[in-house]
């Protein structure tokens, strides 16, 4: 990876999230391979690794860096099925480790046993056909069971 000066976080951040894609795209079915996986799972979490280090340290920073840790883990087709444990604050591990090895170190035995492999998108029915009209996605997202 290129070296970037930190005072330009955000170009650091664009190229992690390149390294994400790249190691997803890497392999035309990686939900097969398991080094593919961890290879997109650690490069998930080296970017969280600086989004923690970058961050303002203010409410609700980590919190979305968080959000963000598990969308990106949804779109590569992976739920993180576990809570964080007691104890345990992810911001505060990866503030405290001095490069993101470690933090990915410390993150590793209770996120990795927890990510599951979801459905692809592209195995779920076309919306569309269901709801052929707003107005119908209006009345099922505003409906209730009483």
């Amino acid at each position: 990876m290129e070296r970037v000066s930190y005072n330009r976080p955000h170009l650091l951040l664009m190229m992690l999230l390149q390294a994400i894609c790249e190691a997803y795209c890497s392999d035309p079915n990686p939900t097969r391979d398991s080094n593919a996986l961890d290879a997109v799972k650690a490069a998930i979490l080296r970017m969280t690794y600086y989004w923690y280090n970058f961050m303002p340290l203010s409410r609700g920073s980590s919190v979305v860096g968080y959000v963000v840790l598990l969308g990106l883990f949804l779109a590569a087709s992976m739920d993180v099925t576990a809570s964080i444990p007691p104890g345990v604050q992810v911001d505060w591990e990866a503030i405290l480790s001095p490069d993101p090895g470690t933090f990915v170190d410390a993150v590793k035995p209770w996120l990795y046993p927890s990510v599951k492999m979801s459905k692809s998108l592209k195995d779920y029915a076309d919306v569309s056909v269901a709801f052929g009209t707003t107005g119908s996605v209006v009345a099922a997202l505003t409906s209730a069971d009483t």
